[in-house]
């Protein structure tokens, strides 16, 4: 009978198994936690939201053991930070199942994160008390004995190991999924377009464009609400000529001056909007300025602005600079000659204030809105040839970049060849290389198909591959 010695340490008296602590099961987690943490997802409101609740059923399941409660199989997903790029997430995938004890769960979280085992194991797994009584026969003891302690069983049966699945049979089995995925949705995609085009000439917009991470079918909706909204106010939404307009998460203008529409708002919503654009505009128009002083106050640094900043509000954007600011200002009596010459080779993009302080794989310091002047102004003196290295081997890459993607989508006579946002040059080189080895064995099957390169295996809803950056690693 297992019973709680001190420290809420398990034991059984026959066995002599230990179970980990609380403080123990904590200081295991520890990488889990910072790796997952939401406070370190600032700027992926997405990713931190799944994280938030995934740490809630990780905790409550945990919890479960602890207090010896019967637990039902867990599948949570995580995202995790890449190690050596700090703009670039990953989703992970962890499931729970049948565990009887905290160890095994913390050790299961553990390797599907890919993350040190070391302080685990080196946490004991008998007691002193462990019987010293060696029985003079074999014993065949029940398979939950097994699995609770952590032993070989002698017993099991001896299962084949399920051979590795090969690049080109995942393709086999996807492509056929995705040929019916795209030919059912072809005509409302067409009609998408089609409605698209009719807006965009009605109202003179530069673009429309569906930024969402729902389905093509709320676009479908969205168009259909847009377009009765235009028709019946098109004299009041002239001023929208030479505009982009995204249906997105937000209702606003964003820092790139495109006109933001919330896909899960009402068109009385959207009308108030379009009809008071010039109010948001004000801002918008202040913004070079703030960032003319802040270059000035950094020794002309360039502050620029990246592409995913097109769904950044203006006003969110006006608060951040002006924060910068004014930290700067309140030491730069202090700091001013630090800086050194002129730093216009160098690029600095402002984020949230939850963001981290680092620079990207691009070669960007990536600055937050809370960050003080004086730790900002270190960091740039102390990672300026850094940054300067990054920037310039950045340019090259992402010229090597379109020319590869542009040479496999010609060569292996792919429809469309897309990229994540999130991914950096190298990332696409290596996924580029790699498939043109394999040209040979996969032309015949990606022919007329329309590829994402992205973090992870699977097929979107229209019919698209989704294709890891790194298949070479998951396939053989």
């Amino acid at each position: 009978m297992l019973r709680y010695l001190a420290g809420q340490t398990r034991w059984s008296a026959q066995f002599g198994f230990r179970q980990l602590t609380t403080n123990e099961t904590s200081v295991a987690l520890r990488p889990f936690y910072f790796a997952i943490h939401p406070d370190f997802f600032g700027q992926y409101p997405k990713e931190r939201a799944t994280n938030e609740d995934s740490l809630k059923k990780v905790g409550q399941y945990l919890e479960a053991l602890h207090s010896r409660r019967r637990t039902s199989p867990l599948d949570v997903t995580v995202y995790m930070r890449e190690p050596r790029d700090t703009q670039a997430v990953k989703p992970v995938k962890i499931s729970l199942l049948n565990h009887t004890d905290v160890r095994s769960a913390v050790s299961r979280i553990l390797q599907c994160c890919n993350l040190s085992l070391e302080y685990l194991t080196s946490i004991p797994n008998k007691t002193a008390l462990q019987s010293t009584y060696t029985p003079n026969r074999p014993i065949k003891w029940d398979p939950t004995y097994y699995r609770y302690t952590g032993t070989h069983n002698p017993y099991a049966e001896r299962t084949q190991t399920k051979p590795k699945r090969t690049f080109r049979g995942w393709l086999i089995d996807s492509i056929k999924k995705a040929e019916e995925n795209d030919q059912n949705t072809k005509h409302v995609r067409e009609e998408n377009e089609k409605l698209t085009v009719q807006i965009c000439d009605q109202l003179q917009l530069k673009s429309l464009q569906w930024k969402s991470e729902w389905g093509y079918r709320n676009y479908r909706s969205c168009l259909n609400t847009f377009a009765r909204l235009v028709q019946e106010n098109q004299t009041k939404l002239s001023h929208l000529k030479g505009k982009s307009v995204y249906f997105c998460d937000k209702t606003g203008v964003s820092i790139l001056g495109n006109v933001l529409l919330s896909a899960g708002d009402v068109s009385t919503d959207w009308l108030s909007m379009l009809t008071n654009v010039s109010r948001h505009e004000e801002t918008l128009l202040g913004l070079p300025d703030l960032e003319m002083t802040l270059s000035d106050l950094l020794h002309d640094i360039q502050i620029v602005r990246r592409p995913d900043h097109g769904i950044v509000m203006a006003k969110e954007y006006d608060k951040q600079l002006r924060a910068l600011i004014s930290s700067l200002n309140r030491c730069w009596k202090a700091k001013r000659d630090v800086l050194g010459g002129s730093l216009n080779h160098l690029q600095l993009v402002v984020e949230t204030s939850s963001g981290p302080l680092a620079i990207s794989t691009s070669g960007q310091f990536l600055v937050p809105s809370s960050c003080p002047g004086s730790i900002l102004i270190d960091f740039i003196v102390n990672n300026r040839h850094k940054a300067n290295t990054l920037l310039k081997e950045h340019e090259r890459k992402s010229i090597k970049t379109e020319a590869i993607l542009h040479k496999c989508q010609s060569e292996l006579d792919i429809c469309s060849l897309e990229r994540d946002a999130s991914l950096p040059p190298d990332k696409i080189l290596t996924f580029c290389e790699n498939l043109m080895k394999e040209a040979y064995n996969v032309k015949d099957l990606l022919k007329g198909a329309r590829v994402l390169i992205t973090f992870h295996s699977s097929i979107s809803d229209d019919g698209k591959l989704l294709v890891p950056w790194n298949w070479v690693d998951i396939y053989d």
